[in-house]
């Protein structure tokens, strides 16, 4: 159930919910993702609240599901152009067994707070808080199948930083502390630290290049030995204006890394160049080029990638884009997996015609293939998406279809899939103070695979009084997969909701 309250203020509004949420489930628990973090019981949230006062002094908050283990919150304060906090806390939960007794929650807080001393410099900091408890259950365990494994642990975090800005010029500093503690395995724990700088600024008199780079010294230490890795890092780039439509840009990155056991430490290099045409409402194209080298004195790792994406309008209701990037490695020494290259690329078309509607076509592919294992993955994906605005006065409708085919083989397997995903949405809008709306999507993979699910949405509601409103939501969600006898799951969900919304 839900109510909707707004802010009580003359310059504010908002939502207060409170209601019940029932769940009805059969089957293995562990197999359907989508109802992970739904809980049966009491919900009450506050949502899209904001009130603003007549300083210019603004609060928000979306404090949703704050009575169960579901909630996910966001509050936040701020005088925009002197000081601002937020604050969020939110829980997750995965489940690892058939009857859901098996499953881990973490818990994850954080806060943060800024504000200008004066016009140009800004102060900031904060900190976080993440607890993970629960227990995992390993399908591949020396101990056995089924076996159970405890965990236990918490995080914490704290920043502070120092930025400056002046006419187009930017320089930050940064400290970075982080605790990690495991208290099922004390052997984990560690501490981190990190120091980052970060510096933009135009070339004096020479505006149309803008040089940016910075510096990081990061290191773990492990509690329990003293063992430490640590690493530096610089990058640095320069991005020019050639003409009002094309831009040119180089960028570097080179890291050290290294431990207490390390006789030498591991380089990496990369350094990426590129050029951009872009004529704005008519067409756009980028080209660019990145080497990459690794090497720990003993092997070396060198890539080569090339990356092309552009876009175009030819008419006012048609647009166009493509994208292409490869990797080639090449192996001077020995590694695991050896030499190895990978391909991508995507198309996409898409038809919109204002007050009626919107139509795209996609199609996008993966490559990845290597050698040495004899390995070659291909992967594949078309998508029609469309979405009808002619009717809105009555209704508005969308929906799509997704066709994914894969294939993956090595010197001694071959495993291939075929994926079917179907999916619409429609929703009426207010008759007679009522609305209705019913969505779902149907997933069928086949070939190596051989699963089935769906999911179905329902919902109505009705406003009465003006400001108040009563909605039931049901869902239905189910799995099967014909390959595993006890890898089934059904739900059926239940929320009834009561609103009542006030403005100000």
């Amino acid at each position: 159930m839900t109510i909707s309250v707004a802010a009580l203020a003359n310059n504010g509004a908002g939502n207060v919910k409170v209601g019940y949420c029932f769940i009805d489930e059969e089957g293995n628990r562990s197999v359907n993702h989508s109802t992970f973090n739904d809980y049966e019981g009491i919900g009450l949230s506050l949502e899209k609240f904001r009130y603003s006062l007549q300083n210019g002094l603004r609060i928000n908050a979306d404090l949703r599901n704050m009575t169960l283990n579901n909630r996910n919150m966001t509050l936040a304060i701020a005088k925009p152009g002197l000081f601002g906090a937020e604050f969020l806390n939110n829980q997750f939960r995965r489940i690892y067994d058939s009857t859901g007794g098996s499953f881990t929650r973490r818990n994850r807080t954080e806060g943060s707070l800024w504000f200008y001393p004066q016009r140009y410099l800004k102060i900031f900091g904060g900190g976080s808080l993440i607890n993970l408890t629960g227990k995992t259950v390993d399908s591949f365990n020396e101990s056995g199948f089924g076996s159970h494994t405890e965990m236990d642990y918490g995080q914490k975090a704290l920043n502070v930083g120092l930025r400056g800005n002046y006419q187009g010029r930017m320089l930050q500093a940064e400290y970075r502390t982080v605790d990690y503690k495991d208290n099922k395995l004390s052997s984990r724990d560690q501490a981190r630290y990190q120091i980052r700088l970060d510096a933009l600024t135009p070339i004096p008199y020479y505006e149309r290049v803008v040089l940016s780079g910075g510096f990081r010294h990061f290191q773990t230490k492990y509690s329990d030995n003293d063992f430490k890795i640590s690493a530096n890092t610089v990058w640095g780039g320069a991005r020019a204006k050639i003409s009002p439509v094309v831009y040119a840009g180089y960028n570097f990155l080179f890291d050290r890394a290294g431990s207490d056991s390390d006789r030498v430490a591991t380089d990496n290099l990369a350094q990426a160049a590129y050029l951009t045409y872009e004529n704005p409402m008519k067409a756009g194209v980028t080209a660019g080029y990145q080497f990459d080298v690794g090497d720990d004195f003993e092997d070396e790792v060198k890539a080569n990638s090339y990356y092309f994406s552009g876009w175009c309008k030819a008419l006012r209701e048609f647009e166009f884009r493509f994208e292409y990037g490869s990797r080639i490695e090449d192996i001077d020494g020995a590694r695991l997996l050896g030499d190895e290259s990978r391909t991508r690329y995507k198309t996409m078309a898409k038809y919109t015609k204002e007050n009626v509607g919107s139509l795209s076509l996609k199609y996008e592919g993966k490559q990845r293939k290597n050698n040495q294992i004899n390995s070659k993955a291909d992967y594949s994906q078309i998508v029609a998406d469309f979405s009808l605005l002619k009717y809105q006065r009555y209704f508005n409708l969308s929906g799509g279809y997704s066709f994914s085919n894969g294939n993956y083989k090595n010197r001694e397997k071959n495993f291939q899939f075929k994926d079917h995903l179907l999916y619409g949405d429609i929703g009426s809008k207010e008759f007679h103070h009522f609305s209705a709306g019913f969505g779902g999507q149907y997933y069928r993979s086949k070939r190596d695979l051989d699963v089935e699910s769906f999911s179905l949405h329902f919902e109505t509601a009705y406003q009465f009084f003006k400001n108040y409103r009563i909605e039931a939501i049901y869902n239905v969600h189910n799995f099967d997969d014909f390959l595993v006898t006890d890898q089934y799951f059904t739900a059926n969900i239940v929320e009834v909701n009561l609103i009542k919304k006030l403005s100000f």
